[in-house]
């Protein structure tokens, strides 16, 4: 849907004045209820329960997803079903933003981050941005 949301905005406003909004958190999922997760939440659920996260490339009707997850059971004997944002899952994302042509992104929830989103935005976005993270690409 992503995509599609692009493709629209881009037919009625100039690419370089469409941003996309990423998000740099994740949900911890019981049911159909869920509570925010930092990377750091997320790194501290994963060594807790031995998690194991895997990749979610599309959804049931072939959307794509691009987002790592992972299952847990919580002492309650809970199921928690855990989405988070990555490197990985930031990059496939910015992919669309160059393919588009569109302005830059903004980010929601500044702070917890996976440090390598930080990378991701750098390197996928610089030269096209006027705006980048000279010290991230020294790295």
């Amino acid at each position: 849907w992503m995509e599609d949301v692009m493709a629209f905005a881009t037919s009625v406003v100039p690419s370089n004045h469409v941003y996309v909004g990423l998000h740099f958190y994740g949900h911890d999922w019981v049911g159909t209820s869920s509570s925010s997760a930092v990377w750091e939440d997320v790194q501290a659920l994963i060594n807790a329960y031995s998690a194991a996260p895997q990749w979610q490339d599309t959804d049931a009707w072939g959307r794509a997803v691009a987002e790592p997850w992972f299952t847990y059971t919580d002492s309650l004997e809970q199921l928690h079903e855990v989405w988070y944002a990555d490197g990985a899952s930031v990059a496939a994302r910015l992919g669309l933003v160059r393919q588009y042509g569109l302005g830059g992104v903004a980010v929601w929830r500044l702070g917890g981050e996976d440090p390598a989103n930080w990378s991701a935005i750098a390197t996928t976005l610089h030269p096209i941005s006027p705006v980048y993270l000279p010290i991230v690409l020294q790295k």
